[in-house]
């Protein structure tokens, strides 16, 4: 997996490595490159939910100032909904 900031003009990728699903509601991420050094090298295991169109997950991670707790809701989207959308809104500009 990788993971990327988007900005206007390009993007960065911050985060490369390797998932496996453990069970229904865990799964591990272990971490090969990071712009985040302390998180290198190390695997972390990830509590996640699925609830309709949500995924819930929460975890730790390793950062310069130590452990970091966080939890993360994603939400799933029509990708033709945001297109249309997205189309609409570049006609007013």
């Amino acid at each position: 997996f990788g993971f990327y900031l988007l900005y206007k003009d390009g993007a960065q990728k911050t985060i490369d490595g390797t998932y496996k699903v453990i069970d229904d509601n865990y799964y591990t991420e272990s971490i090969v490159k990071a712009v985040n050094t302390p998180m290198i090298g190390k695997t972390y295991t990830i509590k996640y939910q699925i609830q309709d169109s949500l995924l819930i997950m929460s975890g730790t991670y390793d950062s310069p100032n130590g452990k970091v707790n966080y939890s993360e809701t994603w939400v799933k989207v029509n990708p033709k909904i945001v297109a249309s959308v997205a189309h609409k809104l570049s006609d007013t500009n």
